[in-house]
């Protein structure tokens, strides 16, 4: 399934949200998400500025077909 859920807007902008089971998900089809997670939170940024900044990144995209910037340090991947 899908890794997230929209649960109405804010702004104009959908509001996602991600549980247990989806976070579990993420980190199993996406390891380097996994190290970048442990690396920075709650070191370097917390939990919440984490996940909007993979749900901005080209691992969130790549999965839908739209091309994203890559947040993670991984090059952008092309068909």
């Amino acid at each position: 399934g899908k890794p997230a859920k929209k649960k109405g807007s804010s702004g104009g902008a959908a509001v996602v949200r991600l549980d247990a089971e989806d976070i579990r998900q993420i980190f199993a089809m996406y390891p380097a998400v996994f190290r970048a997670y442990v690396d920075k939170v709650p070191l370097e940024m917390p939990e919440e500025a984490f996940w909007r900044r993979y749900l901005e990144s080209e691992y969130f995209h790549r999965d839908r077909g739209v091309t994203g910037a890559a947040t993670y340090g991984a090059p952008a991947r092309r068909g």
